[in-house]
């Protein structure tokens, strides 16, 4: 089970991340050396994964 996991992240980080959009959004956001997760809820086909490309576009910056 582990190796299937470690083959998917390995996978999907030879994916590029898509560009999203840039759009002003406001989430609530943890400091980066606290290990939390973050959840964001909203409606079905709400935009939801976009945000996180987002949020991973300006951390990569």
């Amino acid at each position: 089970m582990k190796q299937v996991i470690q083959t998917l992240i390995k996978e999907f980080q030879e994916w590029e991340i898509p560009e999203p959009v840039a759009r002003k959004v406001h989430f609530e956001t943890f400091p980066l050396n606290i290990r939390k997760v973050q959840v964001l809820m909203g409606v079905r086909r709400g935009g939801k994964t976009w945000i996180f490309y987002q949020k991973m576009h300006e951390l990569i910056k």
